[in-house]
C-alpha cells in the first residue's frame, strides 16, 4: 500500500505556505506609496479592444468605462495586499439600496487571460449588473504569471476574500455569503481559491 505524501512536505505546499505568510506579513504593514502597474509588458491584453468588441456584439452591456449608475456605489482601488511597492487592488460595486443592511451577499469576480494577462475592470460590467440586483460585485487584480509563478494568483484571490470578510461590517456585506466567480483562467483560479 502506497502512502500519500504529507501536504506540508511537498514543494508546492511549502511555496504556498511561504506565499501565504508573505501576504499576511505585507498585508499588516502596507505602505502609502504603493503602485499598480499601468504599462506592464507582461500584460499583453488589450482591454479596450475587448470592450469595443463586447459593445458591438452586445449593445445593451454597459462597458466599464461608462459612468456608474445612481443605484450602484463604487468603492474603487482598495489595496488588499502589497508586495514591496506593488499593490493588489479591488473594486467594489455595492447596491445603493442596501441602506446600511449588514447582509448583502458578495460575488468576487476573477478576470481571465491565461494566467498571464488581463485586468480586473474586465468584470466591471458583470459587477455592475450584480450590484443592481442586490449583490456586491467585487473585481480583483492578482499577480500575473509573468510577475509571480503559481500558486501566487490563487493566494492573491484568497487574500482578497479575506480582505472582503474582514471589511464586511464597514460596507454592509455578509461575511458568511461570499462566492467566487471567474471567466476562463479566472474561473480556474476561483475554483482553486475556493
Amino acid at each position: 500500500m502506497m502512502r500519500a505524501p504529507s501536504l506540508f512536505s511537498s514543494p508546492i505546499a511549502a511555496g504556498a505556505a511561504a506565499g501565504l505568510l508573505a501576504i499576511l506579513a505585507h498585508g499588516a504593514a502596507r505602505a502609502v506609496d504603493c503602485v499598480e502597474p499601468t504599462a506592464d509588458p507582461t500584460n499583453l491584453y488589450d482591454a479596450q479592444h475587448t470592450y469595443d468588441k463586447l459593445a458591438s456584439k452586445y449593445p445593451s452591456i454597459r462597458i466599464a468605462s461608462a459612468a456608474v449608475p445612481g443605484d450602484v456605489t463604487l468603492v474603487a482601488d482598495q489595496v488588499y495586499a502589497q508586495y514591496d511597492t506593488r499593490c493588489l487592488k479591488l473594486d467594489m460595486y455595492l447596491p445603493a439600496t442596501a441602506n446600511g443592511k449588514q447582509d448583502v451577499p458578495v460575488v468576487v469576480c476573477v478576470h481571465g487571460g491565461g494566467w498571464r494577462s488581463g485586468f480586473r475592470s474586465e468584470f466591471a460590467p458583470m459587477a455592475l449588473r450584480m450590484a443592481r440586483n442586490g449583490y456586491a460585485g467585487v473585481t480583483v487584480s492578482y499577480r500575473l504569471a509573468g510577475e509571480a509563478l503559481y500558486p501566487a494568483a490563487v493566494q492573491d484571490v484568497r487574500a482578497a476574500v479575506r480582505w472582503v470578510r474582514e471589511n464586511a461590517g464597514k460596507y454592509g456585506l455578509d461575511p458568511q455569503r461570499i462566492a467566487l466567480a471567474g471567466g476562463s483562467a479566472g474561473g480556474q483560479i476561483a475554483a482553486l481559491a475556493g
